[in-house]
């Protein structure tokens, strides 16, 4: 899905995880395998900030993690209202 896939290629594992999976999850709603709400909900999961915290001590790895989420909800967000 091209939505993600600058995403795809960052060099940060968790960061490339969560752009396949929610690459993944927007084709299923695409081809009818997911509702609207089991997308959103997927994506919730994807996206959730709070595990992270516990997996990653450099702050800095965090900062851009964080902040290439909130880029990829704001995509989310976009195809949820479509």
């Amino acid at each position: 899905m091209e939505n993600f896939s600058q995403y795809i290629e960052s060099s940060d594992p968790i960061i490339q995880q969560a752009a396949n999976d929610l690459s993944a999850a927007t084709t299923d709603l695409q081809v009818g395998s997911i509702t609207k709400d089991e997308y959103k909900e997927l994506c919730n999961d994807i996206l959730d900030e709070s595990m992270l915290a516990s997996l990653i001590t450099d702050i800095d790895r965090l900062q851009e993690i964080y902040s290439t989420f909130k880029s990829m909800t704001d995509i989310v967000s976009i195809i949820t209202a479509l």
